[in-house]
């Protein structure tokens, strides 16, 4: 195929592969496998990373021309700029243009499919490959687990260069969707996406401080410790009791409970039992039994979280932060590998370190300010700028004062209804939310709908326009697809699509949008990200070459989050912040999960002030 303009306008497009191993947090380069498809007749050239006791060769020189404009295309990029990193080379240095085929292929496929490696998407496209049948269980695990040996360099070889020729089948593929796009900006909006790869492995690489001392002594007490949660959660809600000589959930005792505590209309199965799955628990968490029960069961059934992966050279949690890994575009760490998505107890082992505080910096009400912006509501967008739009809803509804504090019982009715809208919740799971009779959400309801009618238009015109079309754009290039001839999902069903997902998608997709602009903006000043946590970054402010000065980056890392959000969508979102000095924890928002890090950190002879 004839490559457009502006593929040829670049002096070489390289299409390059790492393989490499992952012991805890710690990446190892095994090889690297690339090829310029600009060049005629060109092969596949293969780098062995390891010397013969199999030990990370040092001083690799970078492999490419410095000085020529190149084109980087790869599949899942953030596993290739990790690589980069931990060789040594300067990724400032040789940060080039790079096209993240995982990406493309994402954002062409959202909706229809549900996998998207490498070896499905060859598969599903009917793109030639040459996969032996155990490259993708044997020698993948093995390559992962750093057990291939100096003696196998053929046979990584052979796999490795095979990613690269999957991989340049499917650049041709992708180009070709961009060619037949109506989308004009099609091929700089995915070079955007493409810098996230490298910010990414930024990220991912810097990783978490963690207080590998006190983390050593809950993993050594693990056992014993599961059995002391166990026991304070039996001692605070009778709901697990020894049954065999072995602590269990008891669904009778709980159903004690809840009727105990008069719970309104706590969601039954098809059975008639209490429903205990997390996503209901959550929804009545307000209830210190209920919150306790939800962390119990959370460790009793999770084995998982022994394995935090900790890079012991320098004793911080890395995991990859992956961009673009759900349909609305948001990141999609691992939930039991990345440590601020563990229980959230578990968050104070996160500990600044190094002289180096770290600043936690939050949208204020991100997605309700989304929702005003693109919904044209002049109304909503002015609730956003108050100091708390849940009071001033209330008060445009005269139901609050105009002077009502956060402490005030019927701001929660107001919080509720102004979140859970945004993704289509029913006044039934509201009434649950809120802890109140239907009547009451109702009523909140549709205090909304009257003073946000902007916004409810919208929204159904987006959802009618969605269905017409079959798919949605986002303005940075994101998309989503509805599958030809499905329809909406009833309650209770798992074929079609929901009407919440549609709702869901311009707001979250723009959150994200906002998010990725932001990190964009905050690396190009130059500071160090060691994480993000849905829309809260963690920046680590290096004070060691220069004077303390957080107040400066802080309001700094404050304005570019806020030009961000006015670039995206053309409307500045507040942010807020906390700062952990050297030798601080990062502490949970809820006092419970504080008294239960508190808790194991007595079970296990823990410091928990550091």
């Amino acid at each position: 195929m004839m490559l457009p303009i502006y593929i040829r306008d670049y002096s070489k497009v390289i299409v390059w592969d790492f393989e490499f191993a992952t012991i805890g947090g710690e990446v190892k380069p095994t090889s690297l496998a690339y090829k310029n498809i600009l060049e005629p007749n060109s092969k596949v050239e293969f780098i062995w990373l390891r010397d013969a006791d199999n030990n990370v060769l040092k001083d690799v020189t970078w492999p490419f021309d410095e000085d020529e404009r190149t084109l980087f295309v790869s599949f899942f990029g953030e596993a290739e700029y990790q690589c980069v990193i931990e060789l040594g080379w300067d990724l400032e240095k040789w940060e080039q243009d790079h096209l993240d085929l995982f990406y493309e292929i994402r954002c062409l496929k959202n909706g229809l499919w549900n996998k998207f490696s490498l070896e499905d998407t060859a598969a599903k496209l009917g793109l030639k490959s040459e996969y032996l049948p155990t490259d993708k269980t044997n020698l993948r695990e093995r390559l992962g687990k750093d057990e291939v040996t100096w003696e196998e360099r053929a046979t990584v070889e052979r796999y490795n260069a095979e990613d690269v020729r999957v991989t340049e089948n499917l650049f041709f593929y992708i180009i070709h969707h961009f060619q037949e796009s109506e989308n004009e900006d099609v091929f700089w909006q995915a070079l955007n996406r493409g810098r996230m790869s490298q910010i990414a492995a930024k990220v991912s690489r810097a990783g978490y401080p963690v207080d590998v001392v006190g983390w050593d002594k809950f993993l050594a007490n693990w056992d014993k410790t599961i059995d002391k949660i166990l026991e304070k959660a039996n001692t605070e809600t009778d709901c697990f009791p020894i049954k065999d000589g072995k602590r269990k959930f008891s669904s009778k005792d709980f159903a004690r409970l809840v009727e105990g505590l008069n719970i309104p209309s706590w969601p039954r199965t098809d059975t008639g039992n209490y429903k205990t799955d997390k996503e209901t628990l959550r929804r009545f968490e307000r209830f210190p039994e209920i919150k306790m029960i939800m962390e119990a069961m959370s460790f009793k059934n999770s084995t998982k979280l022994k394995d935090l992966p900790i890079d012991r050279r320098d004793n911080r949690s890395k995991t990859y932060m992956s961009p673009f890994g759900t349909k609305t575009g948001r990141a999609n760490p691992s939930t039991a590998r990345h440590l601020p998505n563990l229980p959230p107890c578990l968050r104070p082992f996160m500990r600044a370190e190094y002289d180096k505080p770290i600043v936690a910096i939050d949208f204020e009400q991100q997605e309700f300010a989304v929702a005003a912006t693109l919904s044209k509501d002049d109304v909503m967008l002015e609730t956003y700028k108050q100091s708390d739009p849940y009071v001033y809803l209330g008060y445009l509804a005269n139901v609050l004062p105009i002077t009502a504090t956060k402490k005030h019982p019927k701001r929660q009715m107001y919080k509720t209804v102004c979140l859970m809208t945004l993704f289509g919740a029913g006044v039934k799971t509201m009434a649950i939310d809120m802890g109140e009779p239907i009547e009451v959400a109702e009523k909140a309801l549709q205090d909304h709908q009257r003073m946000f009618h902007k916004f409810w238009n919208w929204q159904q015109e987006y959802i009618d326009r969605f269905m017409l079309d079959g798919y949605a754009r986002l303005k940075d290039g994101w998309e989503m697809r509805i599958p030809e001839g499905s329809t909406f999902r009833k309650f209770g069903e798992h074929k079609g699509y929901s009407e919440n997902t549609l709702k869901n998608f311009p707001i979250q997709g723009t959150a994200a949008s906002i998010l990725y602009e932001s990190l964009r903006s905050i690396d190009d000043a130059g500071y160090r990200v060691i994480g993000t946590m849905h829309d809260e970054i963690f920046v680590e402010l290096d004070y060691t070459d220069r004077n303390w000065n957080e107040e400066h980056d802080i309001k700094e890392i404050s304005r570019l989050m806020s030009q961000a959000a006015e670039d995206v969508m053309g409307t500045r979102i507040k942010t807020e912040h906390t700062i952990l000095y050297p030798g601080m924890r990062l502490q949970p928002k809820d006092k419970k999960d504080l008294e239960l890090f508190k808790f194991i950190c007595k079970e296990c002879g823990i410091d928990e002030k550091g």
